[in-house]
C-alpha cells in the first residue's frame, strides 16, 4: 500500500539532524555533488520499516569565515545505525542517530591541516565529542507539498540534539521510494549558536575580525534506506 506522503518522510528528518551537527562548526556553502534529484521510476514510500544504509548514505557540512574571501571548509559526518517505521495509516516514527566522533575534513583552506581541524572540531571548542559522542534527530511532523505525488517534496520538522541541547529544526526535503529502497535528500542551514557552539561566533564574542566564523552553516545529505519488513 502506498503511504500518503505525509509522514513517510520521517526518516529524512533524521538525516538532517546529523548534518546539522557537523555544520555547527563553521557555516557556509554546502559541497557540491551530494544532491542528485529524483530518479526515474520514483514512487511514494510504502508502509514498513526502513534501515538506513550507513555505507551508501552521505552527509556533508561546510562553513566559512565571512570576512575572508573564499574561506570555506567542508567535511563529512557518519550516521550511526538508525531505523524508521512507516505505519499503514501514515504514522511515522524514528530517530536519526549521528556519530559525532566521525567528523572528518575533506576541504580545507590550508592543505595538510585536515587532521588539526578535525581534532579542533571534536574538542570542547566545538562539539566536545568526548562528552557527547552521539547526536540525534527525532521526527515531529512531515508535511507534503500540494504536488507531492509528482515532486516528492515535503517539509520536515523534528528535534535535533547536539551536545545534550535539543532545539527544533525544520527543512524541505525530497523523499521517495524505488525498488524497495527509500531515498531522501536535502540541503539546509542551521545556526550553531543555538547549540552553544561558541568558537569564533559573533553571537558570543566581539572584535573577532578575520577570525569570525559564520554562525550559519550548510548541511547537504543524501540518504538511502532498505526496507526490512
Amino acid at each position: 500500500m502506498i503511504l500518503p506522503m505525509k509522514k513517510s518522510i520521517l526518516w529524512i528528518v533524521v538525516l538532517i539532524i546529523i548534518g546539522a551537527i557537523a555544520l555547527f562548526t563553521t557555516g557556509g556553502n554546502a559541497p557540491e555533488g551530494v544532491l542528485k534529484g529524483v530518479e526515474e521510476g520514483a514512487e511514494l514510500v510504502q508502509a514498513g520499516s526502513y534501515k538506513i544504509d550507513t555505507e551508501e548514505s552521505t552527509l556533508m557540512w561546510s562553513g566559512r569565515k565571512p570576512l575572508v574571501e573564499n574561506y570555506v571548509e567542508a567535511g563529512t559526518l557518519d550516521l550511526a545505525p538508525s531505523t524508521i517505521t512507516v505505519g499503514a495509516e501514515g504514522a511515522v516514527s524514528g530517530t536519526l542517530n549521528l556519530d559525532m566522533t566521525s567528523i572528518t575534513v575533506t576541504e580545507i583552506v590550508v592543505p595538510g591541516q585536515e587532521g588539526a581541524l578535525e581534532k579542533h572540531l571534536k574538542s570542547a571548542d566545538f562539539f566536545n565529542v568526548a562528552e557527547y559522542p552521539t547526536g540525534s534527530f527525532v521526527l515531529k511532523s512531515v508535511e507534503p507539498s500540494a504536488d507531492v505525488e509528482t515532486s516528492f517534496n515535503y517539509n520536515i520538522t523534528g528535534d535535533l540534539t547536539i551536545k545534550g541541547i535539543t532545539k527544533e529544526a525544520s527543512f524541505p526535503a525530497v523523499v521517495y521510494a524505488k525498488e524497495g529502497k527509500l531515498y531522501a535528500e536535502a540541503e539546509t542551514e542551521l545556526d550553531r549558536s543555538k547549540w552553544d557552539i561558541r568558537f569564533g561566533s559573533g553571537s558570543f564574542f566581539d572584535d573577532l575580525g578575520d577570525n569570525l566564523i559564520d554562525d550559519m552553516f550548510k548541511v547537504s545529505f543524501s540518504l538511502i534506506a532498505d526496507m526490512v519488513n
